[in-house]
Formats: C-alpha cells, sequence, structure tokens
C-alpha cells in the first residue's frame, strides 16, 4: 500500500473529534463535552469546564478520550485536517490538565508535531527554491521533508532531479565559458561544484577534460610566442638565437608539437648553411685553431651530421698546436685569450679570435732583472716546430734574445729589438725531448715582449 494510501485511510478512520468520541465505551457527558470543545477549537471553554467539573474519578476515562485525539494530531496535522496553531493549542490545553497518564504522548506527539511543521515548511521553500531554479537550496530543503510527511515520496525525487538540474547547470556554464577560452573560470567552478553533489562522476570527468583542454591551450599560446620570438630573430639573421629559443621553450614545455619541430628543423638546416662557408673559409685559409672553436661552438647550437664530419676533417688535416701542449715550466709566458688584438712594433695586429697567441716577456730593471721562459716535454714524438715571432708595441727600445733549446742544445737563435719584423720560424725537433722557448734579460733597462704567433708542431 503506498503513502498516499495510508494517509486517505488515516483520515477516514479519523475524521473528526465527535466520531472518536461516539466511539468510547462509557464514556461521560463531562469527557463528552471537553472532547466536543477541543474539536471545536474552543479551548479555554475546555480548560474551564475540566477544572470545574471533573472528579478524580473521570479522569482515567477522560485520559483515554484524550489520548486517542492526541495520537490522531500527527496525521491530521499532516493530512491539513488541522494547521499547527492548533495542534499546537490541542496540546497545550491537555497537557494543561496535568492528567499523567498523557504525559509521555504529550511529549512524543509534540516532536512529531513539531517534525512535521518544520517539514512542511522546508517542502514549501524546496518548491519555491526549484521554481527559482535554486537547485542546491531546493535539494537541500527537499531532504528535510520529513517522512510522515505526505510530501516524502515526491520530495525524494525532488532531490534527484534537483541535483540532476543543477549539474546540467553546471555543465552547460562550463561549455560556455570554455567556448570563450575561459577555461581558469570553467575549472574553479568545477571544483566547487563537485562537493556538492554525492555521485559527481560526470563532473568530475568534465574537470579532467577541462584541466587538460587549458593545459594544451595555455601551452599552445606559450608555443605561439615562443614562434614568433625566434621568427623576429631569424629573420634578422640570427639563427643562433632562434634555435635556443625553441629549445628552451621545448626543454621547459616538454612541448612535442610537430609544426614547432619542422620550424626548429628549418632553422637547423638554416644554421648549417649559414655556418658552414665560414668554417671551411677558415680552415682554408689555415686558421684551425679559430676554426675549430667556431665549430665546437656550432656544434653546441645545433646537432648536424655536418658539423660532426666537419670535425673529422679538420682533426684530420690541422697540426698540433703550441695551445694544445700543458707547459711542463713556464715564467713570464701567457696566452693571450682577451682584451684588444695586441700589435707588433711594424704595425701588424695578431687576431685573438684565431687562438694559439702567446706573449713572452723580460725585463731588466733596478730591482729585478727576469727573462721569460716555457717548457714542453715532448719526448720525441715532433718533427718540426714552426711558427712567426714578433715584438709587441708595448716594448721598450731595448735588446733581447730569444732562444730554442732541445734537451739543453740551442738549436735557433734569434735577437730582437723594436726594430724587429715578424720572423717565420722554422726548427727541427725530431730528436727532442724536451723543448724550452727562452727570452733573455735585456741588455738594457726596460722590457721586451715578444709575440709568439700560430706556433704549431708537426708529427
Amino acid at each position: 500500500m503506498g503513502r498516499k494510501q495510508v494517509w486517505k485511510r488515516t483520515l477516514t478512520l479519523a475524521s473528526s473529534a465527535a466520531v472518536l468520541t461516539a466511539g468510547l465505551a462509557g464514556c461521560t457527558n463531562k469527557v463528552e463535552k471537553i472532547t466536543t470543545c477541543i474539536a471545536e477549537q474552543n479551548y479555554d471553554e475546555a480548560l474551564d469546564f475540566y477544572r470545574a467539573k471533573v472528579k478524580d474519578k473521570d479522569r482515567e476515562e477522560l485520559a483515554e478520550a484524550l489520548r486517542a485525539i492526541v495520537l490522531e494530531l500527527p496525521e491530521r496535522f499532516a493530512a491539513d485536517e488541522i494547521d499547527y496553531e492548533q495542534a499546537r493549542r490541542t496540546l497545550d490545553t491537555i497537557e494543561a490538565m496535568h492528567l499523567g497518564t498523557l504525559s509521555e504522548d504529550l511529549l512524543v506527539v509534540r516532536a512529531k508535531i513539531q517534525a512535521l511543521n518544520t517539514s512542511k515548511q522546508a517542502w514549501l521553500t524546496a518548491e519555491q527554491a526549484y521554481a527559482d531554479g535554486d537547485w542546491l537550496t531546493a535539494a537541500e530543503s527537499y531532504r528535510r521533508v520529513d517522512p510522515l510527511d505526505p510530501h516524502y515520496d515526491d520530495a525524494v525525487e525532488k532531490i534527484e532531479q534537483s541535483f540532476a538540474e543543477y549539474e546540467a547547470e553546471v555543465l552547460a556554464q562550463v561549455d560556455e565559458l570554455t567556448a570563450g577560452d575561459n577555461y581558469d573560470a570553467a575549472i574553479s567552478l568545477l571544483q566547487e561544484a563537485i562537493p556538492n553533489l554525492e555521485d559527481a562522476a560526470a563532473l568530475e570527468t568534465r574537470l579532467e577534460e577541462v584541466t587538460a583542454a587549458a593545459e594544451e591551450f595555455r601551452l599552445a599560446a606559450a608555443r605561439r610566442a615562443a614562434l614568433e620570438e625566434a621568427e623576429a630573430e631569424a629573420s634578422n639573421g640570427n639563427l643562433e638565437a632562434a634555435l635556443g629559443i625553441l629549445e628552451r621553450f621545448q626543454t621547459e614545455s616538454g612541448d612535442s608539437n610537430a609544426e614547432l619541430q619542422a620550424v626548429h628543423d628549418q632553422y637547423v638546416e638554416d644554421y648549417v648553411n649559414q655556418m658552414l662557408p665560414q668554417l671551411l673559409a677558415l680552415m682554408d685559409r689555415g686558421d684551425y685553431v679559430e676554426a675549430l672553436e667556431m665549430l665546437e661552438h656550432a656544434r653546441q647550437v645545433a646537432e648536424a651530421e655536418e658539423f660532426d664530419a666537419l670535425l673529422a676533417d679538420l682533426e684530420a688535416v690541422r697540426p698540433v698546436y703550441l695551445s694544445d701542449l700543458r707547459p711542463e715550466d713556464r715564467d713570464r709566458f701567457e696566452e693571450i685569450k682577451t682584451g684588444l688584438d695586441p700589435k707588433d712594433t711594424a704595425g701588424n695586429s695578431y687576431r685573438i679570435a684565431s687562438g694559439n697567441l702567446f706573449q713572452l716577456n723580460a725585463t731588466n730593471g733596478s730591482w729585478t732583472s727576469e727573462p721569460g721562459m716555457v717548457e714542453y716535454v715532448l719526448n720525441g714524438s715532433y718533427s718540426r716546430l714552426c711558427g712567426v715571432v714578433a715584438v709587441s708595441d708595448e716594448s721598450d727600445s731595448v735588446t733581447s734574445e730569444l732562444t730554442i733549446e732541445g734537451d739543453g742544445e740551442v738549436l735557433y737563435t734569434l735577437p730582437l729589438s723594436v726594430s724587429t719584423e715578424p720572423t717565420t720560424v722554422s726548427v727541427d725537433i725530431s730528436t727532442v725531448n724536451s723543448l724550452k722557448i727562452q727570452l733573455a734579460v735585456p741588455g738594457n733597462e726596460g722590457k721586451l715582449i715578444a709575440i709568439l704567433s700560430g706556433f704549431y708542431l708537426e708529427k
């Protein structure tokens, strides 16, 4: 039997206080008078009559009659036969009669009436909220409908309907936000909505989709910015900077986008085509140190088979430079790597960028006189030492002498002064184990700086 049928049967069995009173065997006129007054809402009259007329011997019979009225109040109130005020006044009137056997029933029924009154208000609030589209308020209010309330079954259905409407509304709003690329707002909306549903599987799935779409959207925007920045550099011929921009972006973002990779590969090809002629020109001139330094840098900028092949060719043809060796001992000898390109006394410049450039100096002063020297261990591995010796324009007007010794034997001597022209040196070192290059203390007070340019050792 359904809940509504139960309510109909209840209403049929308890339609009025008069019927209930007539059904009590042996009811006295006093009991009938009081129950009739209560049924007719003459509460003060019922209470006055009770106090004036009812004796102790009547109390038991009256209590039984009133118990029937009390116990049917929740169903009558639920069925809207009486309102809350009638129910409350009925209970207050009977309670004022102090019939001890009714105390527990009065407490229980009063609680039921209060619960039903709250339930009725909840139903009204829920219905209004549902009509207004305030789905969460509606669902929460429907939850407060009491099982004794005739609207209970409808409320249970409306709870599910409210949550379904709420879910649909959230998803529609999310679709609208994502259509406008407003992913952050869509994610916030879903994160706020998910805790409101007991079964939020659909919203959780949508959150995963929107989060992924947001990541792709942000990545695409960052990718476009990186491509535009790189294109600006490439259009100015700065392919190294363009490749650096793209590779930093790929490393930081982990982006494997095909378009991005295609542009990167094109820049690599363009960079190789840009660098190869410069490298080959250096090699043709014999500037192997500069060519090697430039090639190593190019290989760091871009990985290319052409660079690897050129490195193999370069290693095959270039000699062993003095800069490739580590001195066993040295004094007042240094490799020139920074600063302005040095000049000799004849006005010639020596490019630091070409590498393998050294200076050796000696001084004659009032406090100290020091020669310059450098010594290498060769172990007979080389056949000839070649290079250019010049005098730096920072030298004083003094004279000195450059000597090249092998195992303590002088192999070559070159007098030096500010008037010395650049001199090409070629010395046989095929049997030398220990090689020493020395610049003698000048013959008079001052300093002399010898430039050693392009010195190399043949095998």
